[in-house]
This record gives structure tokens, sequence and C-alpha cells, in this order.
């Protein structure tokens, strides 16, 4: 769906200038006010300028879509979000939920119980993208477990790793188209541009591995650091390789 992006953008570079894509489906904004009227299949709708552009490369490319797919208006649900002015209603009966969870008693939830909430925090994570460092140690927890009944014990640090998850959902802003993190960025924008990664050990056995390869005009620089310690969250030893990088 990218490459489909990319032709509709040199096709059509003012009226779609920013064709944006998740997994195979494409979607976007059009402030212009302009519509089209568009066929497919024997039934004509009436639609924004933009998708219809977008719907011309993709019946030139036989890509096959359905005009219940092809939503557009001021109010949509998205992958079970509902893209509006209006509030957050689904958060909200989220957060509502998580109080009964942690009344079970013995704190001792089914695997199953913990999956449930966990993922619906996740999906969460689509208008609160910055309390995702938050739900870490829930996918420790869960990792490599199968029984969908068996008990897994809560405990006071995954009560208050849960509890301020939800004082984000809670008090933090919603995401906004507008918000400067959804910009689209290139390396030209950038002051300095670096290429890190880091693994929780390294293959000799002496802790966890930062590498960081800088690029400039001037000089490329390679550079790694080992700290002597094996992290636990690799979550940290990423954003410890960008620190060091900086």
């Amino acid at each position: 769906m990218g490459a489909v992006g990319w032709i509709v953008r040199q096709r059509h570079p003012t009226i779609v200038p920013h064709p944006l894509a998740y997994m195979d489906n494409a979607y976007g904004l059009d402030i212009s006010g302009e519509t089209m009227r568009y066929e497919h299949h024997g039934e004509a709708q009436i639609v924004p300028l933009a998708q219809g552009r977008m719907l011309e490369v993709w019946d030139e490319l036989g890509l096959a879509w359905k005009w219940r797919k092809a939503l557009s208006g001021c109010r949509l649900t998205i992958t079970g979000i509902v893209v509006d002015l209006d509030e957050d209603c689904t958060v909200e009966r989220f957060v509502a939920t998580v109080p009964a969870f942690l009344a079970v008693p013995s704190r001792q939830p089914a695997l199953r119980d913990w999956r449930r909430i966990v993922g619906w925090a996740n999906w969460a994570l689509t208008v609160r993208p910055r309390a995702r460092p938050l739900l870490s140690p829930f996918y420790i927890k869960l990792a490599r477990l199968g029984l969908p009944y068996a008990i897994m014990f809560r405990n006071k640090a995954t009560d208050a790793v849960l509890c301020a998850f939800v004082r984000e959902l809670e008090l933090g802003k919603p995401l906004s188209m507008r918000d400067p993190m959804l910009t689209e960025w290139s390396e030209a924008d950038a002051d300095a541009f670096y290429l890190t990664d880091a693994c929780l050990e390294a293959m000799d056995g002496t802790g966890s591995g930062l590498g960081f390869f800088a690029i400039s005009e001037q000089q490329h620089r390679h550079s790694s650091s080992r700290p002597r310690v094996c992290y636990k969250l690799i979550q940290f030893a990423e954003a410890l390789a960008v620190y060091s990088a900086i």
C-alpha cells in the first residue's frame, strides 16, 4: 500500500499531497471541501475529491475494493475507534472496567482476563500513544503463557502501573491530527541524524549492547557502548542508545 500511496502522490501532488496507509488500507484528510462523482461496479457516490482521485488509481491498478469500506465524513469509526470531535466514550468504558479488574478476589485473575484488559489498553494507545511505555511490564508478564484459564497473580506493582495508565487516559490530551508527532519528517529537517539499535545481551556475555551510527555531510561515525549490565527492558536499552548517540 505504501507503493500505491507513492503513485497517488506522484499523480496528484496537490490534491493528495500526503496519502497515508495502514496495512492494506488507505486514509487521509480532505479539507478542500471539493467533491466528485465516482462510479464503481454500477454504483455511483459523491466523495471528497482526494478520495475520488485515490479510488481512480486503485481501479487503474486493478485493486479490489467495496463502497461499504470506502467511507468518508466528519465522523468515522476506524478499527473500532470513533474519529470525531466527540468525547472518547469507548476509552471511558475501558477506564470504567479497570476497578472491577482490580477488585478480583485474592489478586488472581485468569490469564484470559489479563489478556482482555491488556489488549483493550493496547487498543487505547491508538488515541493515547504517549502511554505506551506504561504497558511494557504487562507485555513481559504475559509473554510465553498459553493456558487461558491459568491463574495470574496481581501485585502492588502491576496495580500501580495499571492505575497510572488509566490516569494518563483520563488526564492526557487525545491525539490531534495536528500533533507535531504526526508530522512527516525527512533527514533534511533534522539537526542531526543517527541510526541506533540495542540488544539486551551481547553474544560474548558482556552485558547489553548499544550501537549508533552518526551521519553528516562531513563524516560518518560509528560507535558502540557496552554498559557491562544486562538490562531487562529492550525499550530502556533502545532509549539509552538514542540518549548515548545524542
